[in-house]
């Protein structure tokens, strides 16, 4: 069982990203070295700051299996997978509010 906390950065861009659905809200079931698609829904608060051209959100998973020593598993840096492209949603967005 792993528990994913998420991370923004920049920090000042974080109240600015709201998540709707998250795997991060809920333990999810997960065996080393399995490979899973996991939900993620957000939006981006139009008074983001202009200067901001970049968010990163990243998720340190950790085994919260009971009974187990809390762990840190991995650490995924990525733009959360190619179905949520952080990167196509904030271009895309800029073209919106600019």
């Amino acid at each position: 069982m792993a528990q994913a906390v998420p991370s923004v950065a920049p920090s000042e861009a974080a109240p600015y990203l709201h998540k709707i659905e998250c795997f991060c809200f809920q333990q999810q079931p997960l065996e080393a070295g399995e490979m899973k698609e996991m939900p993620l829904v957000f939006f981006l608060d139009s008074g983001l700051p202009k200067h901001i051209k970049k968010i990163t959100l990243s998720y340190t998973l950790f085994d919260v299996t009971p009974a187990a020593q809390v762990t840190r598993v991995t650490q995924v840096n990525r733009k959360v997978s190619a179905n949520y492209d952080l990167l196509a949603k904030l271009e895309n967005l800029a073209s919106i509010v600019n």
